[in-house]
């Protein structure tokens, strides 16, 4: 057991600390809402991406295996979804302070947003293929895997949550705001590029 998350606690931090949809997401609303309202957003997003390696873990990795044609739907339905949130991005500075719309996602939209999470199915994949053992019970170890990485994805988002907090000092006025958004936007729309190019 202990070789294992040994094992782990390295691959998991570089996986999560890494820059990707999720650490934009994160960056993006520490920086307009303060760090306060961005923990729904870490918790979401941490336990979601622990959640779909849970899932691999127990054989969902198989269901693609068998249907190639999921794979290729979730592919759009992913890029759909994270160009929707580029958008949405770029437009949060443009919110009036009154606007209901003024808020940070969710805990459950952070949750289900790593269902459509290129790199969530990446990691979850790379994860399970490469530390999990037929020698060993494949239950305990996703367990192992879960709790590692929601540990893992709550530092590592935490650490972009405060430096979010840190660059809102900087930009002191409403158009450095929509500025900084709009490149995290660009930025985001830019990461799903190689995705086009995937074998489907």
């Amino acid at each position: 057991m202990w070789l294992l998350i040994l094992a782990l606690i390295p691959f998991a931090f570089s996986m999560t600390i890494s820059p990707g949809p999720s650490n934009i997401l994160v960056l993006m609303t520490s920086t307009n809402f303060g760090y306060r309202r961005t923990i729904p957003v870490i918790l979401g997003l941490s336990l979601g991406l622990a959640g779909l390696i849970f899932a691999v873990g127990l054989g969902l990795s198989q269901v693609f295996t068998a249907y190639p044609a999921l794979h290729t739907i979730l592919k759009y339905v992913s890029i759909a979804y994270l160009l929707y949130l580029a958008w949405r991005i770029a437009r949060s500075s443009q919110f009036n302070a009154d606007s209901e719309q003024k808020k940070a996602m969710t805990f459950f939209e952070c949750l289900l947003l790593q269902l459509v999470n290129p790199k969530a199915w990446i990691v979850s994949i790379s994860t399970v293929a490469a530390y999990s053992s037929d020698e060993h019970n494949l239950l305990f170890q996703t367990v192992t895997m879960f709790a590692v990485f929601v540990v893992a994805a709550v530092i590592s988002l935490s650490t972009w949550a405060v430096f979010g907090t840190v660059i809102a000092r900087l930009l002191q006025s409403p158009k450095s705001i929509r500025i900084f958004n709009v490149t995290l936007a660009a930025v985001l729309v830019l990461s799903l590029i190689p995705l086009l190019n995937f074998n489907t």
